[in-house]
């Protein structure tokens, strides 16, 4: 029966029926499944195939945009029940957000849903963060990760300039730092002095639970 929750689950959440995937989801927990199976089996796989349908010209970007906001419904009545369960622990924390000179925040807003689902904690600093906000939030939040966007390709540089200001500030040594989004190349990832680069949102997921040890 749990089974079969979870998989009418991301079935509502995978054709967009609101009402459905609520109702769903509240019947999985009066019947004690677990928040964290809710997540992790149900609406992380979900996010996983909304995701990769991105880019496929058969589908309408406002219907993936619709299906994430279901998922982050879900979520605001999941997360403070999976933090219950783990009694607050995170697998990671990461600080994300787009740098400046590029406005698109679709790629940050899959990864975002993707992270928290997974479990890490998120910071989410939006568009056009300049290398010295992205510094202070680092100092601020003390994040395990720092996953940094760049659409366009006048702003490699910047990219280039937040690496270096983390290691002028001795912020750099206890942080992985991730560059991805159209722009970025695996030679570029090296040459700037980062850490880790992926290809689809998923395997971003995959490589910063691997970096943190879960």
């Amino acid at each position: 029966m749990n089974k079969d929750l979870l998989r009418e689950l991301r079935e509502a959440v995978l054709s967009d029926e609101q009402e459905l995937a609520l109702r769903i989801a509240g019947t999985a927990l009066t019947k004690e499944i677990s928040a964290a199976a809710l997540v992790e089996q149900g609406l992380y796989p979900a996010a996983c195939e909304i995701a990769r349908s991105y880019g496929n010209d058969e589908t309408c970007l406002a219907e993936i945009l619709a299906k994430f906001e279901l998922i982050q419904l879900l979520l605001s009545i999941l997360i403070p029940k999976l933090r219950d369960e783990r009694k607050g622990a995170e697998r990671g924390r990461l600080v994300i957000g787009s740098i400046q000179g590029n406005m698109i925040d679709f790629g940050n807003l899959i990864l975002k849903i993707l992270f928290i689902v997974s479990g890490f904690g998120v910071v989410d600093l939006g568009t056009d963060v300049t290398p010295e906000t992205f510094t202070e939030q680092v100092r601020r939040e003390k994040p395990d990760i720092l996953a940094i966007a760049v659409y366009t390709k006048e702003s490699l540089p910047l990219a280039v300039n937040t690496v270096q200001l983390l290691k002028q500030n001795d912020l750099r040594q206890d942080i992985k730092i991730m560059l991805g989004g159209w722009a970025v190349t695996p030679e570029f990832v090296v040459e700037a002095g980062a850490d880790i680069y992926a290809v689809t949102a998923e395997e971003a997921v995959k490589l910063c639970l691997a970096a943190v040890g879960t």
